[in-house]
């Protein structure tokens, strides 16, 4: 099941990719979000060659960091994952969740998933939003510990 453009949570997770582009590039200066609506990951970055250097997905929660002992996302972006490592490609993963010390403010944080990434951040579930009547589908679920927020705000 799709979620319609209208819907709430399709438009908070793209204001988040507008905020967040502008953080990104920053750091990444030639990090764009990728074009294809549908997109596994929402922004790239690409070397003069055009080569994909760099995935970066981002998930938008109306939550504290110690709201929840994890945040999740869809397996498939997991298995898209290992297969961009075998390109030596660098993936991470964000989270845009509201600030515990600024009222109405966000922080940025990140999960970056390595080959070298210790199992015991991560395990795999499944969700099922059932608001939204969904059915359940494998997920991956970060544990907040290993969420760091991002250094170069």
């Amino acid at each position: 099941m799709r979620l319609s453009r209208n819907s709430k949570f399709v438009k908070m997770g793209n204001s988040g990719e507008k905020s967040i582009l502008d953080i990104l590039k920053s750091k990444y200066p030639t990090v764009k979000k990728d074009a294809y609506e549908y997109a596994i990951f929402d922004f790239v970055e690409r070397d003069e060659d055009n080569k994909i250097i760099r995935v970066f997905e981002l998930k938008t929660r109306n939550a504290f960091i110690d709201t929840y002992p994890d945040f999740c996302f869809g397996k498939n972006k997991l298995d898209k994952a290992n297969e961009l490592l075998e390109q030596k490609i660098e993936v991470y993963f964000l989270w845009y969740l509201k600030d515990n010390n600024k009222i109405g403010n966000r922080q940025l944080y990140y999960w970056r998933y390595s080959k070298d990434t210790n199992k015991k951040e991560y395990y795999i579930g499944e969700i099922k939003n059932t608001f939204l009547n969904q059915t359940a589908k494998p997920a991956v679920f970060v544990k907040t510990k290993y969420l760091s927020k991002i250094d170069f705000l």
